[in-house]
């Protein structure tokens, strides 16, 4: 069995058990336990899901795969990776539809291509919220 198997890069591309996750933190969270007051959740809400998308391990590897390549259509950043051709595709639809990589259609083959506005955005987001939370937590 290679490594990447092991880390379950060829199970649930779509998120799966997690979609239910997130509703069930969202409405167990202790600042959300009145139903008026949800912007503590709301806030985040679009950097937990970038998180979430990123959560995959097969998708960090199609990342990292599109970021050594200025353009790859699904076989080339197929080769190398131990998924299937449709576990794949599904995985470039979640990272498609969340912002992370652009499509972008050329005659028969469509070209994937890291969005790097979206991934400056993220990590700006990223940075600014740990920022914050390093501020506000002690440190022995």
């Amino acid at each position: 069995m290679n490594v990447l198997s092991r880390n379950g890069l060829d199970r649930d591309p779509g998120g799966g058990a997690m979609e239910g996750l997130v509703a069930s933190e969202k409405e167990n969270h202790a600042c959300c336990s009145s139903s008026s007051d949800l912007k503590c959740c709301d806030e985040h809400a679009q950097l937990a899901q970038a998180y979430k998308t990123l959560g995959h391990p097969a998708r960090l590897a199609i990342l990292l795969k599109l970021s050594k390549q200025s353009k790859s259509c699904c076989g080339d950043i197929c080769s190398g990776l131990p998924l299937a051709q449709s576990t794949v595709s599904q995985h470039l639809k979640v990272l498609r539809e969340s912002g992370f990589i652009t499509l972008e259609a050329a005659g028969q083959q469509s070209r994937y291509r890291v969005n790097t506005e979206k991934l400056a955005e993220f990590l700006d987001q990223s940075h600014v919220f740990f920022d914050h939370l390093s501020k506000t937590i002690e440190v022995d």
